[in-house]
Order: C-alpha cells, then structure tokens, then sequence
C-alpha cells in the first residue's frame, strides 16, 4: 500500500529513519501481530520525499483491504481518519480481532450493521438494539459474503438520510425525520427538510469530494452535528429522476411495495438486455432501491405515483 501523510510520518519517526520527513511517499504493510526490527505493526519498505505539490492521491475502493475488513468499516474509517465525525463503532471481523474507532455519541442503545466485502444494497439485516452478532452473521443466505459486523452507537436521530453526487457533481441530499431506515429500504419518501441543514450537508458533500470523489453517504443529524454512519464511492450518474441513464427498447414497471427482495428478481430477469425499469412510487434517488439499480447499471427512472 502506498500513502503519503502526516500518520506515515509519524510511523517513519518511531522506526528511526534518517533524516526528519516534511512530505513523504511511503509504501507500507500492516500486520495484525508485531513484526520487523521496529516490532511495530505497520512495516516500511521505502519512503521517500516529495514536491510540496506532488499529486494528490485519492484513495480507491473497493480494493483488497477494504473487502478484508468490511466495505462499510472501510468507509467509516477512512471518514474517522479525515476527521469527521463517526458514532463509535467496534467492527468485529472475520479476518483481524475486534477493533473500535469513532465518537460517543451520548446513546447507550446500539446498531449492528452488517458489513459485506463489496456493497450489496440493503440485502444483509442492519437491526436496532442487541443481538448476538455471531448469529446475525450465519442467520442469514449469502453470509459468506459479509466480512464483519459493525456495532455502533445510535446516534439520537432528529433527521436521517443519505446523499450522492449527481452527474453534475452537485449533491441530492434526501432525508427523513428521526431514524431513516424506512427510508433507505424504500418504504417512505423522502420528506422536506430544513433548509440550514440542508445548507450544513451541502457543505459535507463539497468536504466528501475532496477527499474521496464522487460519493454516497448516510448521515444522521442530532440537531446540533451531522454524523457519518456509511461512506462509500459511487460513480455519479444520476440527475433528476433518472437513476441510470439509456437508450432501451421497452421498460418494465416496478412498483415500490414490491420492496427490495422484488426489484432484485425483475434485475436478474433484465439485466444484460436491452430492457429498463420504471420505478412507480413515492421513492428516494438516495435510497437502497436506487442503489440497486445504479449497482447494475440498470437504466432506470424513477416516476412519482
């Protein structure tokens, strides 16, 4: 892994390199138990220095180390590591030992959110309250596919939501009052909220787009702070209505109360023909119902009814 930063430089000073670092390139490795002359966890294989204005890297993902630990714990650490705020989050993985990172958030009720290699859309359960998390994990079809479960604190919800980045590079930011999980399943639209706050996660999305390109993100707001509870990247290609754009020779109709479960099937059913869907019902462009299909690159629009 390669990465230049101000955490690299501080690794490069406890393994006694050289000479002081000011802005370096270092390839890395890390190890879950101490290894090298340094018996550190994180290994140094090179560093050198740089240009003060050498190229900004953006990270990438999915990529190796994010399916080992978890898309969504990958997500939310990387948002922690930039400094914004992340409910406190233990990740209990099937690869490394638990771990935890994030802020109280003053609750003590708790969300355990199942976290898969690579992002499958409101397949896996995310539930409200204690469960055991090693049943949560073999319960379910398909758990081969989740790489850790994510315990994390509740945030005290006033609105709820999520935002991407459109093809214009703007955001739609869609949200719900109090919890939001409703809504990103699709069963609720998204309701009007606040224009101060709307304001605050347009300013989220600009910080967001520095950091990571264009992106999807879940947020909760507890009336004072805006908390990142997911953060993915996700090329931008919705505007409007439209979720996927394209030119097909028919369209099939998919009613929201169909749920999730059904849109996956009338997926399977079009994908790879020249064959698009119509979203019929009051449904959010932010929703796990259009990330399905953005997922697929279905074309697809949503229309209101």
């Amino acid at each position: 892994t390669r990465v230049r930063s101000s955490a690299a430089s501080d690794v490069y000073k406890r393994q006694s390199l050289p000479r002081e670092p000011r802005n370096l390139r270092v390839e890395f490795s890390i190890h879950p138990i101490r290894r090298g002359v340094a018996n550190e966890h994180t290994i140094i294989w090179e560093a050198e220095e740089v240009p003060i204005d050498y190229t900004r890297t953006v990270p990438k993902w999915p990529n190796d180390f994010s399916q080992f630990i978890g898309d969504k714990a990958f997500g939310l650490l990387l948002a922690n590591v930039v400094g914004l705020l992340v409910p406190r989050t233990q990740v209990v993985g099937r690869n490394v030992q638990p771990f935890t990172f994030g802020d109280e958030t003053g609750s003590d009720v708790k969300w355990l959110r199942t976290a898969p290699k690579i992002p499958e859309p409101g397949l896996f359960p995310t539930v409200r309250g204690w469960r055991d998390p090693f049943h949560l994990i073999v319960s379910v079809p398909g758990n081969e596919r989740i790489a850790s479960i994510l315990i994390q604190d509740e945030v005290l919800a006033k609105f709820s939501g999520a935002l991407i980045t459109d093809r214009d590079e703007k955001a739609i930011i869609e949200g719900v009052t109090g919890f939001g999980d409703n809504f990103m399943l699709g069963r609720v639209g998204p309701s009007d909220l606040e224009p101060q706050l709307v304001r605050k996660l347009q300013v989220l999305h600009e910080t967001l787009i520095g950091y990571v390109g264009s992106v999807r993100a879940e947020w909760v707001f507890d009336g004072e702070k805006i908390w990142i509870i997911q953060l993915q990247q996700e090329a931008a290609i919705s505007k409007g209505q439209v979720i996927v754009p394209g030119d097909v020779q028919s369209e099939e109709e998919f009613h929201v109360s169909s749920g999730l479960s059904g849109l996956r099937e009338l997926v399977q059913l079009v994908e790879g023909k020249d064959v698009g869907i119509k979203i019929i019902g009051n449904v959010g462009m932010t929703s796990h119902i259009a990330d399905v299909l953005r997922r697929h690159r279905i074309p697809s629009r949503i229309v209101p009814g």
